[in-house]
């Protein structure tokens, strides 16, 4: 399937989707119609129940994203309404795949950088190979991080990091990023993709149903919603009564792996 004029492409294989931003003569640079497209591609993968996981990933081996493409700017920024407009579907496209019920995995070859980096920020895990390179550069170009991503930022680095990051808009490499937060494992990157595979199928073993709720209570918690606010009371209740728990405990008693459909 293709999305965005065919900048996107998803497959989808053995309960794991791949998701490609498939731009690598630009290095994968987000471009417009693929902010807006997010949207409509994470809708598909929650509506469809064979989809147990998501990969996002830059085609070939050079980017994940090198940022937003800087070839429209001159459209994008040339009023105050269209840089809103602009500025609305990028975060649109963003909080698509956030909250996206499913876990998201970032799998990073290369540059993430900018509007990459942000976008990889919102997965749920971010797994990198060893020559992959972060950074995120509007101080070099004179404009700004948006509040939710420099909140992303600050959740995943700390506010000291964050203030480094943001400030300077240098280029940081992989170990750097795992030692900060910014990235959750490193592989050579001829292992990468086997690695991530592997980790997905093991998503894939456990309840859906958990995982989704484990999401949204870790969004919760992250957002600083009350921890006794009836949502969430009902979310953990429910999951006693689901046919994911009436599965996992029969498998318990019996003594063998549940089975999760």
């Amino acid at each position: 399937m293709k999305f965005a004029d065919g900048q996107i492409e998803c497959t989808i294989k053995n309960g794991i989707a791949w998701v490609t931003l498939d731009r690598p003569e630009k290095r994968n640079a987000i471009t417009g119609a693929m902010w807006r497209a997010m949207p409509d591609l994470t809708k598909m993968l929650a509506e469809n129940d064979e989809v147990r996981s998501v990969v996002l990933r830059g085609a070939g081996n050079k980017a994940f994203a090198a940022g937003a493409a800087i070839e429209e700017f001159s459209d994008n920024y040339k009023s105050a309404e269209s840089a809103r407009i602009y500025n609305d579907n990028f975060r649109a496209g963003e909080l698509a795949f956030a909250g996206l019920l499913k876990p998201v995995v970032a799998m990073i070859h290369g540059a993430c950088v900018g509007g990459g980096c942000e976008l990889a920020m919102v997965c749920d895990q971010r797994f990198a190979s060893e020559g992959s390179k972060y950074g995120i550069p509007p101080a070099k170009l004179g404009t700004a991080v948006s509040f939710g991503d420099t909140k992303q930022l600050v959740d995943l680095v700390g506010h000291a990091k964050a203030r480094d990051l943001l400030y300077t808009g240098r280029l940081i490499d992989a170990d750097e990023a795992l030692a900060i937060g910014l990235i959750d494992r490193i592989y050579p990157e001829a292992e990468l993709e086997t690695a991530v595979r592997a980790y997905c199928e093991e998503l894939g073993a456990v309840s859906q149903n958990s995982i989704a709720v484990a999401k949204q209570m870790i969004a919760a918690v992250v957002a600083g919603a009350d921890p006794d606010a009836p949502a969430y009371r009902k979310l953990f209740d429910d999951s006693f009564v689901s046919d994911d728990f009436k599965e996992g405990y029969k498998a318990f008693l019996e003594k063998r792996k549940p089975n999760f459909n």
